[in-house]
């Protein structure tokens, strides 16, 4: 699993932070401060050393996203990995999941094998939704 956020200077960090928390509460949260084009501070927060995601899989699962995902997996699935761009400001504000919007927190989640089939791993996410997988 792997979660990843840009915080704008406009932005709270803590409040991004929160998000993080939200799909990852046991991730240790790691800062990576660089600058932008045209020379803004940029903060780019990841989430690491996770080792539970049962949460998010459950945010994911309530919210639809799954659902989401399964009408177009081609989009979504490469290589195993189920990649997601979720809105940050409905995160944090709402605390509900939405796929896209104009600033995301990107979530990578290793479902199947780098080598299977797209058809697959959306086989484990549909038995994962019938209660079938954990």
């Amino acid at each position: 699993m792997r979660i990843r956020a840009i915080v704008h200077a406009t932005e709270s960090v803590a409040k991004v932070k929160d998000a993080l928390v939200i799909l990852a509460p046991d991730a240790k949260i790691r800062e990576n401060h660089t600058t932008g084009y045209h020379g803004n501070e940029i903060l780019v927060l990841e989430a690491v050393e996770a080792k539970n995601c049962a949460q998010m899989e459950e945010l994911l699962k309530r919210e639809g996203i799954f659902e989401e995902v399964l009408k177009s997996p081609e989009v979504y699935i490469h290589e195993g990995v189920l990649h997601l761009k979720l809105d940050k400001q409905r995160l944090y504000s709402e605390k509900k999941l939405m796929l896209g919007g104009m600033d995301t927190i990107s979530v990578h989640l290793r479902i199947g094998s780098k080598s299977e089939p797209i058809a697959k791993t959306v086989n484990s996410i549909r038995r994962f939704l019938r209660g079938e997988e954990k």
